[in-house]
């Protein structure tokens, strides 16, 4: 489970509250989304699985499913049948 973080440069920032949840950060380095393929530039936001160490692109399908995912669970969609 997540909690809301304070919104910067008007995204989303999403954190943790377990030690290996997935957590959208802003990449450190240069970095490669497992999925894509694609480049993740130095400051773009990605979403990072610490269990797995695996970094993926805000366009990759898994990044979109966990975002929406855990959007909903904190906004409690998940009970209302949505």
């Amino acid at each position: 489970m997540i909690k809301f973080g304070k919104i910067l440069e008007e995204s989303l920032v999403l954190e943790s509250m377990y030690r290996n949840d997935p957590i959208v950060i802003k990449a450190k380095y240069d970095s490669k989304c497992v999925e894509t393929g694609k480049s993740i530039k130095r400051g773009e936001e990605m979403v990072y699985f610490p269990k797995t160490k695996r970094t993926y692109c805000m366009d990759s399908r898994t990044a979109k499913e966990w975002l929406s995912q855990h959007v909903a669970d904190n906004m409690f969609l998940g009970d209302r049948g949505w």
